[in-house]
């Protein structure tokens, strides 16, 4: 086996689905898949489980992770760690870079194919570029691609499949600690690296959660806080973030809806209309135009992290 391995992002069905491309190319062990979410901590804590891998030849995927001002200066160690022990990195990735992402990351790589945005997930940026072409790949890839830009498929099936993904990814990303969420995102990896959409583990942790995840959001739907006349903001722990942010946006009548989690630190946005991509990016996030995700660490008050995003809004002229 070459020495491969990939580090893909841990909070949706485009980076298990990137992750799995790599996998099924290469014909990799579930101990050479990682996952991260876009923050500082989380990505240190899985660069330190890479490092048993560098050695001269070793390549290393970055999939559907994108880059932020903050995590710059982090990710050229990374980059530079891995080359200085003659390694090479390859990133896949679709969502918007700015400028010094792409003049001071992405330069560094030995291969980027990044800032894509709306065209194609990672997904399919992974399949493409590693020339994989399957009857189930070209599948799974229109579902990952519906589910990851928030497009609702006409199929009932494809429907039930992102369901299921966006129900135990949350269960196991909410709940679980580090160590359980590799172990479990790598076997979603290897499900779908071995041709299937979802197994018994994948089905049962969905149904588990869903009723929990239904509760929460009915009451955190009594609490909103209204920004400007285009945004709600809702507070939630443990909550799948499409399905919450799409019930903010319901039940407010505005076109922008967030969900935070104080405990974690994170959150997303979604919208009907308005671009939200640069806001997540200016609170330390990234995404897309109608679906993305920030962090707003060690703040523990609703209304500080409200002003702070209305405040980011409000410069953006979005709110």
């Amino acid at each position: 086996m070459e020495n491969i391995a990939v580090l893909s992002h841990n909070a949706d069905m485009d980076g298990v689905g990137a992750a799995a491309m790599v996998k099924m190319k290469y014909g990799l062990d579930s101990g050479r898949l990682f996952f991260s979410s876009y923050g500082k901590e989380s990505v240190l804590y899985a660069e330190k489980l890479l490092r048993k891998f560098y050695s001269n030849g070793f390549t290393l995927f970055i999939t559907d992770l994108s880059m932020n001002e903050q995590m710059i200066a982090t990710w050229i160690q990374i980059i530079k760690k891995i080359k200085a022990r003659g390694g090479r990195v390859i990133w896949f990735d679709h969502h918007p870079w700015g400028k010094n992402g792409i003049a001071k990351v992405a330069r560094l790589c030995d291969i980027a194919i990044v800032g894509e945005n709306e065209r194609y997930c990672a997904t399919e940026i992974a399949r493409r570029e590693l020339s994989l072409d399957t009857p189930f790949i070209d599948e799974f890839c229109r579902i990952v691609h519906h589910s990851d830009f928030n497009l609702r498929p006409r199929d009932r099936r494809s429907r039930q499949i992102i369901k299921e993904y966006a129900l135990s990814i949350t269960s196991f990303t909410k709940t679980g600690t580090d160590a359980s969420i590799q172990k479990k995102l790598r076997h979603m990896a290897v499900v779908i690296g071995n041709r299937r959409f979802t197994d018994q583990m994948i089905e049962k942790a969905s149904a588990a959660f869903e009723r929990k995840n239904n509760m929460r959001i009915e009451k955190m739907l009594k609490g909103l806080h209204l920004v400007g006349k285009s945004m709600a903001i809702g507070f939630a722990s443990g909550v799948q973030s499409t399905h919450a942010c799409s019930e903010i946006i319901r039940k407010s009548g505005r076109d922008i809806g967030v969900i935070f989690d104080l405990k974690t630190g994170k959150g997303s946005i979604r919208s009907v209309k308005s671009d939200i991509s640069a806001l997540a990016v200016m609170l330390h996030g990234g995404g897309h135009p109608h679906a993305a995700g920030f962090e707003i660490r060690r703040v523990s008050a609703q209304r500080k992290i409200v002003e702070r995003i209305a405040s980011s809004a409000a410069k953006l002229q979005i709110a």
